[in-house]
C-alpha cells in the first residue's frame, strides 16, 4: 500500500514543481490540476480495488451486513452536528460550517 502513496505523493510533487516553475501560470495550473486530480483518483481507486481484493475483508463484510453501516452514517451524523454547534457557537454561517464538516476533509482537496 506504501508504494501507492508514494506515487501519489510523487505526483504531487511534480505537480507543485509544474506549477510553479514552467511557462504560463495558467497553463501550468491547468496541467497541474489535472495531475493532482488524476493522483488523487488514482490513489482512490488502488485503494478500493486492494479493499475489494482482499477476501478476508470482503467475507467480514458480508457477514456484517447492514450493521457495518451504523458507525459510518454515524461518524457522519456526528460531523454534521458538530458543524451545526460550531457554527452557532462561533457566530459563522451554520449551513456552511455544516457542509465544511459534512466533507469529512475532503473539502481540502477541491481547488476551484
Amino acid at each position: 500500500m506504501i508504494k501507492y502513496i508514494l506515487v501519489a505523493l510523487v505526483f504531487g510533487i511534480a505537480a507543485g514543481y509544474l506549477n510553479n516553475n514552467f511557462g504560463s501560470l495558467i497553463a501550468n495550473s491547468w496541467i497541474s490540476g489535472h495531475l493532482f486530480n488524476f493522483s488523487l483518483i488514482l490513489l482512490l481507486f488502488v485503494m478500493g480495488f486492494m479493499f475489494g481484493a482482499d477476501r478476508e475483508a470482503m467475507a467480514k463484510l458480508r457477514r456484517s451486513g447492514l450493521k457495518i453501516l451504523v458507525i459510518p452514517f454515524s461518524i457522519a451524523l456526528g460531523s454534521v452536528v458538530g458543524g451545526l454547534v460550531g457554527g452557532y457557537v462561533l457566530g459563522i454561517s451554520i449551513v456552511g460550517s455544516m457542509a465544511i464538516s459534512a466533507g469529512f476533509g475532503w473539502y481540502t482537496f477541491t481547488r476551484r
